[in-house]
């Protein structure tokens, strides 16, 4: 009837305007516990103690998921097992995950579990601090930084600090833009890349690696590959360990 349609609109439009007013926790902690029957919930990232954190956004809940896994950035998991996704468009952002990009911080696991969420990854301003990670070799990667300018990645190990290695089988459409990979004095080498083809990297600055065996390039087996401002030089900022050498080229395997 007319009234029964006018009565379930009005329902649901209350529980509308409930999931917009009362539908804020401060962060992933929060989330995880919340135990309510709101279905959609709006994540500040601001637990009222120091800077806001980079987690903000808004999740709903996946009523048929049952299975997926809490990631710490896109899916988060209550203790009720709920599934909580977040709602976006595009790329995944570093940040989501917890990565600070203060430089001191070890942002490590943070990156890795953005990289994990196997989508287009953006990485805001900031110096991320990592030891390694994995999971760069693959086709259609696509990492964006705002800029070599101003997103750095910041690696403290000491073999190659961004690896793209298809080790025998090419990888291709790769899309690597807008950073800086900044290494230390055991750091072999800089930007390594193997068995590469057809993939775009733009505005890529490399700095400080070993400098009596260092390569801040190492291209190795790459075929048909686009690179636009791309520097390993000491013209864009001083280095207390520029690299021996700025960019290598090989077939594979040498």
């Amino acid at each position: 009837s007319a009234s029964t349609s006018a009565s379930n609109a009005a329902i649901s439009e209350a529980n509308s305007a409930a999931n917009a007013a009362a539908s804020v926790v401060a962060d992933y902690t929060t989330l995880r516990a919340y135990a309510g029957s709101l279905t959609a919930l709006r994540v500040s990232g601001y637990n009222g103690s120091g800077a806001p954190l980079g987690i903000n956004g808004l999740f709903t809940v996946d009523i048929v998921d049952t299975t997926s896994a809490d990631n710490g950035g896109t899916v988060i998991v209550a203790s009720n097992g709920k599934r909580w996704k977040r709602v976006y468009d595009g790329a995944v952002n570093v940040m989501w995950f917890g990565a600070a990009g203060d430089g001191i911080t070890d942002d490590t696991t943070n990156i890795q579990a953005a990289i994990n969420a196997n989508v287009p990854l953006f990485i805001p301003n900031g110096i991320y601090k990592y030891s390694v990670l994995t999971g760069l070799s693959r086709s259609n990667l696509k990492i964006t930084g705002a800029g070599s300018a101003v997103t750095t990645l910041y690696y403290t190990g000491s073999s190659e600090a961004f690896k793209l290695d298809g080790n025998g089988a090419f990888i291709t459409e790769l899309d690597v833009q807008g950073i800086s990979i900044k290494g230390n004095t055991n750091c072999t080498t800089l930007f390594y890349a193997r068995d590469v083809a057809r993939s775009i990297f733009k505005d890529i600055n490399v700095y400080e690696a070993n400098n009596s065996s260092g390569i801040g390039f190492n291209l190795l087996g790459c075929q048909l590959n686009y690179f636009e401002s791309c520097l390993c030089s000491q013209n864009r900022q001083s280095m207390s360990f520029p690299p021996y050498i700025g960019c290598y080229m090989a077939v594979s395997g040498m």
